[in-house]
């Protein structure tokens, strides 16, 4: 069995590869954020939200929002322009990685136990996500 995620915001990739398998957002596993994130999963499980966390309430041009803290009241993003300004927007919040790592981590070691349980190391070692 394989195991493989990808993940990538919400934008052109789903209409050039399939639909993703799961749309997850930061502030469902304990991050005061929101950034859609497109999963495409290949023998594991969608995630299940950890610790959700609800957002502020604003009143902006008129009306009522809900805002994030990664959010200006307007629903920009309030990160300021930055020659790094990409490679934290990339950045993985830790609640989903401590998401992944928990739950899909008893996926993976129980399907080591069934590799061990059928003394296949050789298939075990081919399909470890470790390396």
């Amino acid at each position: 069995m394989i195991f493989a995620v990808s993940a990538n915001p919400v934008g052109c990739l789903s209409k050039l590869i399939r639909p993703p398998d799961q749309i997850i957002q930061p502030n469902w596993f304990g991050d005061d954020a929101s950034k859609a994130t497109c999963l495409w999963l290949e023998g594991l499980p969608p995630l299940e939200p950890t610790k959700p966390v609800y957002p502020r309430v604003v009143f902006s041009d008129g009306k009522w929002a809900m805002r994030w803290a990664n959010q200006t009241d307007s629903g920009q993003n309030n990160l300021p322009p930055s020659e790094d300004r990409w490679a934290v927007r990339s950045e993985t919040y830790p609640g989903i990685a401590d998401a992944m790592a928990a739950q899909w981590n008893e996926v993976l070691l129980s399907k080591e136990t069934e590799f061990y349980k059928r003394g296949d190391v050789r298939l075990l070692e081919q399909s470890n996500a470790f390396h």
